[in-house]
């Protein structure tokens, strides 16, 4: 445990490089050890020289109010986990956050602006169908977790998207809608688009339905000559893929029906590694698969999962296209070897 907490102070404290740190963050969400870093965390907390105010004291308890509601009103397989990353985010927010109350700032204001934001988290297995505050539709996937105002301000409809989800936006030119990611923002006046981007993955995706889309990366720098500008416009059946580690950029033109399949239950693959599709399976029936990824390094695969086909079809299907394909079901653990 002495050495979790080196870890967990050591990045509290910003003394990792930015390499470093995106390890420390990944570590941290893995639900391995959960006791030893619960424990790490709350001795760090301790140490913190802050005294709480009223403001303070009544945002712990409704956030305890709140993880406490999501416990006792859901039945997903995935509970224990979610509640893992909502005590990590309320104990790195009043860590590295003032007491009083988050904020967010805009830029050109003097003043901040207090935003009260949703948050929707779809578990594995799920999909869910979101109205926006502006009347646009989103569609979140499994394992995603999307994050917006309550009331978009009167500039911009800004949004923020962890996982998979599709758009069906509302048209108003003067005020852009905006899917923040990690590397990228997507930016929409009036049209219909996927997003595919699981911060356990290194690749996101943006797929447009229809309309017109501009994505602006936020750290290209010098490392792709696709474009020699900081974005890029997508034409209706194009797909952008843009590489988090190596920074490449890649746009093509993809069947639509096979990229928005997911949103009907289906799973397809097209040219896929093996290691894809295990996380695609993870999180359509919260199962954890454990494999080693690299004896499937020559493999790549094309297949469709059709909705309502269990996890034992699903894995017979790969037994009989892959080439010594082999699996055993313990429960919740999947074992290919």
């Amino acid at each position: 445990m002495q050495k979790k907490y080196q870890i967990l102070s050591s990045f509290f404290h910003n003394s990792f490089p930015e390499d470093i740190r995106k390890k420390v963050e990944l570590w941290l969400l893995n639900p391995h050890s959960l006791l030893e870093k619960e424990k790490a965390l709350r001795m760090i907390w301790d140490e913190i020289e802050l005294e709480p105010d009223n403001s303070t004291k009544e945002s712990f308890i409704k956030t305890q109010n709140k993880i406490n509601s999501q416990t006792n009103n859901s039945s997903t397989r995935k509970i224990p986990y979610f509640l893992w990353i909502a005590k990590i985010a309320v104990i790195m927010l009043l860590i590295l956050l003032p007491a009083g109350g988050v904020y967010v700032y805009f830029q050109h204001q003097e003043e901040p602006q207090q935003v009260e934001w949703v948050e929707c988290f779809a578990p594995d297995g799920k999909i869910f169908n979101i109205t926006l505050p502006d009347s646009s539709i989103a569609i979140l996937n499994a394992g995603s977790v999307l994050i917006y105002p309550k009331e978009f301000n009167k500039k911009t409809r800004n949004i923020y998207l962890n996982g998979q989800a599709e758009f069906k936006v509302k048209k108003n030119k003067a005020q852009p809608f905006i899917v923040n990611i990690n590397y990228l923002d997507v930016e929409a006046i009036g049209t219909e688009f996927d997003i595919n981007s699981y911060s356990s993955g290194e690749t996101t995706y943006a797929t447009l339905n229809s309309g017109k889309i501009k994505v602006t990366f936020k750290n290209l720098g010098d490392r792709d000559s696709l474009t020699s500008k900081n974005f890029v416009f997508l034409n209706p059946g194009e797909q952008l893929a843009y590489n988090r580690e190596s920074g490449k950029i890649n746009i093509k033109t993809v069947n639509l029906n096979y990229s928005s399949a997911w949103k009907s239950g289906h799973l397809v693959f097209q040219h896929a590694s093996m290691s894809e599709i295990a996380t695609s399976l993870e999180r359509r029936f919260g199962v954890t698969v454990y494999c080693d990824f690299s004896k499937y390094d020559t493999e790549f695969i094309t297949v469709k999962f059709i909705h309502g086909e269990s996890l034992e079809e699903s894995l017979h299907i790969l037994e009989l296209i892959v080439t010594n394909f082999k699996y055993r079901i313990e429960g919740k653990k999947i074992f290919i070897y």
